[in-house]
């Protein structure tokens, strides 16, 4: 072994460069902490809640989070489509925060999941074979982790950062095959 190293097993690992999304032709949604869970989760009458947002998109929407604290756990209720993904995003006014949970025990499709601070409790936890093409981007996770469980398949992770992992086995990103 070059390196002085040895290992009962080995790990492989292939990269490839996945082409964007396609943009949903959908609904774009608003959350914001000055929302109300009875609006219609329009810029103008946002909801107050991401999990609202989970309940009532559907293939090619969009749901942008504005800044400030949510709680979780999110729950993901629905795929989207090969040509029109769900999208769950930062608006880009400041940091959104998610506490108490992350984006849990999803079974999903063509999900993206960008721009999100996550703490205490899950991470980002993606179960099941039936999982396929998701996105995990630009998010930051405190205390925990981002799983792929039990072959999810198609699956890009990038530009992620995890730190202070603790109670997920001592994984910070976590792959494994079914």
């Amino acid at each position: 072994d070059p390196d002085g190293l040895s290992a009962a097993s080995s790990l492989t690992s292939v990269g490839k460069t996945m082409s964007e999304p396609p943009l949903g032709s959908g609904n774009t949604y608003h959350v914001a902490i000055s929302g109300n869970d009875s609006n219609n989760g329009s810029v103008g009458s946002p909801w107050r809640t991401i999990q609202k947002a989970t309940s009532r998109v559907g293939a090619g929407d969009t749901v942008l989070v504005h800044a400030g604290q949510y709680s979780g756990p999110v729950q993901i209720g629905s795929s989207g489509a090969s040509t029109n993904w769900i999208t769950f995003q930062s608006a880009g006014d400041g940091e959104v925060i998610i506490s108490g949970g992350g984006f849990e025990n999803f079974s999903y499709s063509y999900i993206r999941i960008k721009g999100f601070k996550l703490t205490s409790g899950a991470g980002i936890l993606m179960e099941g074979g039936s999982v396929h093409d998701v996105i995990v981007e630009d998010n930051i996770v405190e205390g925990s982790s981002i799983q792929f469980r039990n072959g999810p398949g198609n699956i890009t992770a990038q530009r992620n950062e995890v730190h202070q992992i603790s109670g997920s086995g001592g994984f910070g990103i976590y792959f494994k095959a079914a």
